[in-house]
């Protein structure tokens, strides 16, 4: 809250004459009125008594440096208004929380307050801002009051009166009837004249000089009156025979009229002038001595008029200055009195960052909360480096408040500044909020590497020490930049493990909705065990129909005796006959025909018949054409097997699988070509213990299944059975992502091993990018994958590990860093990568994150192994946390 004293209007006093000049009874007639004359010209008792003969009771502010903040002039004002009526100024407060100007604008708010002020002066009341000059350029404040306050009130009949030491600009003063009054302040001749001639006489020639000296300030003539009534003449003359300036003369004027204080009083004087204002309870034991240089103002407060500060401080200065103790004691007071604002500025003046600092961080909050940025920022510049380290707060909200206004750069290097500065501190909560903002500037900027790092390093910390909150907000950030990377899965997975601790909307949101797309995916699960089970009855019942519709010959033979030639049934009779051979192309044109139907009821593609050629069955050695051939032409058969199973012909997918068995059989078969497997051996591994008939039956339902699949995509057969064995069509060319992994991962070997580090790169990263998870990750139970699954995850390991040192070598800490998390994501255990990890941490400025990895990589350690870290890691340690060179 602003100092009440700034809010304060002086009292109606008799002073030198003439007592209320036409230029302030005509400033309260209403419109807009400016004064500007430097110190000493206006005094505002006599604006006060204009006011008030008129019938108008001033809403008045005193401007100070602060109020350059528009934040602050806005409070400062809301607060004045409240002394005429409480809660004047609701709106406006609640708008400036809601809507901070360095955010949302400031014309709103100035609009706002506008709207607030006028009913309460519309009637009898006048606004009289002093000391605008302190809101001029460079501040935007008295721009924004020129264009969104004044205009309302001046509309609704107020008298608005702006007092400065500067002119105003007059590019701010183009629009509406402004009267403007600067030379018209000075005191008349004939007033300074009448002045002299009614007290002790004054030798003409030093009226001369007094009349130079003063130049019609009003001040200055109220000074000489009370020294000529005081001390006489003599010392009148005195002070304008030495005198060099106006401020010479002042000074010779206090050092009379103090001559007679004691040295209490002289300290009680000095602390008024370091406060501008006075009031028994900041002078202490002191009694104020009055003279010209106090202003009285409202409730028993009094002010140093501002053309008496620098005489005064002189005068002092030879008689007696209060000492800094006093000093530091009144800015304790005005904690104490909630004029936050005064206690900053004394502390700064007396050269106390530490109790500045200190002040600034615990009511930072509430400054924040006000949109003070501007106040704030300026304070947090004038505090000494060695001060602003020791308290990372002011660090972190001052990045905070570059980040607000985009200046992501600066916003960057103090939010890392703070995260290693709370880390010294051992402030875990400081340095989460920290990393988290660094992570979303970094983002911000399209720099995901860094923001990823941030974010992980602050999901780490807040698990390693118990912060449920910031766990829960780091894990929705890493959601979120999983997002952008166009990682799903991986966003989901964080999403989904914010803890239930009240983090916010949005994270709460987040973990809600990515719960649910889980439950969604396990109820599909479900649904498809239970489409596999209906689809394999369905298999089994077709080959029950499809053995009813072609009965064996034994069969037939039951029938034909039980019946006789002449009563069995012509189906049967002419069945038995021209039943479908594994040749079909061989027989009569009868014989091709039942082979069509035969087929399309098995569920194959249908061809047209021809009397030249009859299709043969898919799975016969006869149905394969010959490689080369104009019939055969070349199809690209393209199959990933690391993570989730992709099947694609020609880039058309085929993803719907009629089982999970025929998923894997499918894979078994593309994984063992050398030689292909034959059906014996199918059976054994894939039905072992079973007869074999049921084993046959289970393999030929696997086989139509994948066929199925297969002809969603392709009308030729993929699957063919030749010699025996199930193998991919002679016209399929196939792609497996495991056997372009491990070639890509053997070609970066050879390369590195020959010095061409480039290519080895190359290589790993697509190799690196092909293995999106463990072989068959869909079908994690199946036996048969176990040992390649183990190998491949080992080949995975060693390219991530060699990627990661060579991009070490060629100086890329941040992709690195990325790299050994995902080793330890992998093996949590493995030292080597939680080292290169802290050495890229320390290569990018960021010792702290270092420090924290070794914590992390010992719980780990413990928790996994029971084990410490090895002495290489605790070595690195000790020299991160010495500052050596990493």
């Amino acid at each position: 809250m602003p100092l009440i004293a700034k809010a304060l209007a002086p009292c109606a006093e008799e002073i030198s004459v003439p007592p209320v000049p036409p230029t302030f009874t005509e400033a309260a007639r209403g419109g807009l009125t400016v004064l500007h004359a430097p110190p000493g010209y206006v005094l505002g008792e006599g604006l006060a008594t204009a006011l008030t003969g008129a019938g108008r009771h001033p809403l008045w502010l005193r401007l100070d440096v602060e109020d350059g903040d528009p934040a602050t002039f806005l409070i400062s004002l809301s607060a004045a208004a409240c002394r005429q009526r409480p809660g004047a100024c609701r709106a406006t407060r609640e708008l400036l929380r809601a809507r901070p100007g360095p955010v949302s604008g400031w014309p709103p708010l100035f609009e706002r307050l506008a709207s607030d002020l006028v009913p309460l002066l519309r009637d009898r009341g006048a606004l009289v801002l002093e000391n605008v000059h302190h809101a001029s350029a460079p501040s935007r404040t008295l721009s924004l009051v020129i264009a969104h306050l004044l205009p309302a009130l001046v509309a609704a009949d107020v008298p608005c009166v702006l007092v400065g030491h500067r002119q105003v600009p007059p590019r701010l003063l183009s629009d509406g009837e402004v009267r403007c009054f600067g030379p018209e302040l000075r005191v008349p001749p004939g007033a300074l004249e009448q002045l002299l001639d009614g007290g002790a006489p004054v030798a003409r020639r030093l009226r001369r000089r007094l009349r130079g000296l003063c130049g019609g300030r009003a001040a200055v003539v109220d000074a000489v009156r009370t020294t000529l009534v005081l001390s006489g003449a003599r010392e009148v003359e005195r002070a304008l025979d030495g005198a060099t300036g106006v401020d010479d003369l002042l000074t010779r004027l206090a050092g009379t009229l103090l001559h007679s204080s004691d040295g209490a009083g002289q300290r009680a004087l000095g602390r008024a002038v370091r406060l501008e204002y006075a009031h028994p309870t900041l002078m202490g034991s002191g009694l104020l001595p009055s003279g010209p240089w106090l202003q009285g103002l409202e409730d028993g407060w009094t002010r140093v008029r501002t053309v008496w500060r620098t005489p005064l401080r002189a005068a002092l200065d030879r008689c007696g200055s209060p000492p800094r103790e006093e000093l530091r004691c009144a800015a304790e007071q005005l904690v104490a009195l909630d004029a936050v604002e005064h206690a900053v500025r004394l502390y700064l003046d007396l050269g106390d960052g530490e109790s500045a600092a200190r002040l600034i961080t615990e009511r930072s909050d509430g400054l924040m909360d006000d949109g003070q940025w501007e106040l704030l920022d300026g304070w947090i510049a004038r505090l000494p480096a060695g001060v602003l380290e020791a308290h990372p707060q002011l660090l972190y909200i001052r990045a905070e408040m570059a980040a607000a206004c985009g200046a992501a750069a600066r916003a960057r290097h103090w939010f890392d500044l703070a995260a290693s500065r709370f880390g010294d501190r051992a402030d875990s909560d400081g340095a989460c909020r920290s990393l988290l903002a660094a992570s979303v500037v970094a983002a911000g900027t399209g720099d995901l590497a860094t923001a990823t790092d941030r974010a992980h390093a602050a999901y780490a910390l807040a698990d390693t020490d118990g912060l449920p909150a910031h766990r829960s907000w780091a894990g929705w950030q890493q959601g979120r930049l999983a997002l952008l990377a166009d990682d799903t899965e991986g966003a989901l997975s964080h999403f989904a493990g914010i803890a239930a601790a009240p983090a916010g909307e949005p994270a709460l949101t987040a973990r809600h909705l990515a719960r649910q797309v889980q439950g969604l995916r396990h109820e599909q699960a479900l649904h498809r065990e239970s489409l596999t089970v209906l689809e394999d009855t369905e298999h089994g019942v077709l080959d029950q129909i499809t053995r009813s519709a072609h009965p064996s010959a034994d069969r037939l033979g039951q029938v034909m005796g039980r019946c006789g030639w002449s009563r069995t049934p012509v189906p049967l009779k002419l069945l038995g006959v021209t039943a479908p051979t594994a040749r079909g192309d061989r027989g009569d044109r009868g014989d091709r025909l039942w082979a069509e139907l035969w087929r399309t009821f098995k569920g194959g593609p249908r061809e047209p018949v021809s009397p030249a050629r009859a299709p043969a069955r898919a799975d016969t050695p006869d149905a394969a054409p010959a490689p080369g051939t104009p019939d055969a032409p070349s199809r690209l058969l393209a199959v990933h097997l690391l993570g989730t199973q992709v099947v694609t012909v020609e880039d058309t997918p085929a993803d719907k699988f009629t089982s999970s068995r025929a998923r894997s059989l499918f894979a078994y078969l593309l994984t063992h070509r050398d030689p292909w497997p034959r059906r014996e051996a199918l059976m054994e591994l894939f039905w072992p213990g079973s007869p074999p008939v049921a084993a046959r039956n289970s393999l030929n339902v696997a086989i139509h299944g994948l066929r199925r699949t297969l002809r969603t995509v392709t009308a030729d057969p993929v699957i063919v059975y030749a010699d025996g064995a199930y193998r991919l069509a002679d016209d399929v060319r196939l792609w497996l992502d495991v056997e372009e992994f491990e070639r890509r991962a053997e070609r970066g070997r050879k390369l590195e091993a020959a010095g061409r580090l480039g290519g080895a790169m190359s290589e790993y990263e697509c190799a690196a990018g092909l293995y999106r998870g463990d072989l068959l990750a869909d079908d994690p139970y199946e036996d048969w994958p176990v040992l390649d699954r183990e190998r491949l995850r080992l080949a995975h390991l060693d390219v991530l590990d060699r990627l990661g040192g060579l991009s070490f070598a060629f100086g890329r800490y941040a992709p690195c860093a990325a790299l050994c998390r995902r080793v330890i994501e992998l093996d949590p255990c493995r030292e080597d990568a939680h080292r290169r990890l802290m050495r890229c941490y320390c290569r990018q400025g960021q010792p702290h994150l270092a420090l924290l990895q070794y914590r992390a990589c010992a719980q780990l350690l413990q928790e996994e192994l029971g084990v410490r870290p090895g002495p290489a890691t605790v070595d690195l340690r000790d020299r991160i946390a010495r500052h050596d060179s990493i």
